[in-house]
């Protein structure tokens, strides 16, 4: 089990070193094998900021992502990041982004390395409107098929949407972002404060109304979301304040079905059903990723 106790140590530097070298059991340590690209603008999300870099000695690019909206050395969040790390080093599949290892070099906490994807994500993707999400959304359904069936424990990724999909430079789609996902039966144990976070109009009913934690089920109401958003090319919900979004969750209503114009009539009778069964209230009731695939793929 990986303790971590930063909040005892006088110098954070040499608290970061120790971490990285007790956390090279789940993942490569890179420092000293990565530099920060001078010219890049940082991309920044919610949650954390992605850098380009480049990995020595091969000169790759990557992408090194930090928390960001913390301390430098805050105890809690490298917690919660070499928690993501440690789940994320455990999969391996083709539709789910490869982490390469981790720094401690950069601004007084631990970073994540992984391959850089020129073409972003899948929202941004698809604004070149000649691009049919349609396939797009049958790999996405199949990495989290391998996410909710791996042998060595399901994983709930917790945090689905267009902005977690990266496409490859050969056109590969990838799931990313594992910072809220859940482990199931996981042997490494590590306390983080906090409860994690979602993205509202993603987020499924029972979890944002705090009735239920991350699972399969809710996840399916994300792919939902993620195939509307992708399709539309536009956030669920979009023109929606938060508190009208509130007050849907609360109804029991749905967003409503876009016209054939805003999706370039790729949304048709099948598709729109998908959505449907994805978004039922009742978490039992929605289908399996796995049932989702195969009426996808029949569709295709």
């Amino acid at each position: 089990m990986l303790q971590l106790e930063l909040h005892q140590m006088d110098n954070p530097q040499d608290a970061l070193r120790q971490f990285a070298e007790r956390a090279s059991r789940y993942s490569f340590d890179l420092n000293g094998k990565v530099r920060k690209e001078d010219n890049f603008v940082a991309l920044r999300g919610g949650h954390a900021t992605v850098y380009s870099g480049i990995l020595q000695p091969d000169g790759s690019r990557v992408a090194i992502k930090m928390a960001r909206g913390c301390l430098p050395g805050d105890e809690s969040t490298i917690k919660r990041v070499l928690k993501e790390v440690h789940l994320w080093s455990k999969l391996r599949h083709e539709n789910i982004v490869p982490v390469l290892g981790i720094t401690t070099e950069f601004e007084l906490t631990v970073s994540i390395v992984s391959p850089w994807m020129e073409k972003r994500d899948a929202r941004k993707h698809v604004q070149d409107t000649s691009i049919d999400p349609r396939p797009l959304m049958i790999d996405i359904a199949r990495g989290l098929q391998y996410l909710h069936t791996r042998e060595e424990g399901a994983v709930f990724h917790g945090n689905l949407k267009g902005a977690n999909v990266l496409i490859s430079d050969g056109g590969q789609v990838l799931l990313a972002d594992f910072g809220f996902s859940h482990l199931v039966d996981s042997s490494f144990s590590m306390a983080v404060s906090g409860k994690g976070g979602f993205t509202m109009q993603w987020t499924a009913p029972e979890i944002f109304l705090g009735e239920q934690e991350a699972s399969a089920k809710a996840d399916i109401w994300s792919f939902g979301m993620t195939l509307l958003e992708l399709l539309m090319r536009k956030d669920p919900f979009h023109g929606i304040k938060r508190n009208g979004i509130i007050g849907k969750m609360y109804r029991n209503e749905i967003p409503d079905r876009p016209r054939d114009e805003e999706t370039f009539s790729r949304l048709t009778d099948g598709w729109w059903d998908i959505c449907l069964r994805c978004w039922n209230f009742d978490p039992s009731l929605r289908p399996t990723i796995a049932h989702v695939l195969q009426v996808m793929t029949n569709l295709q």
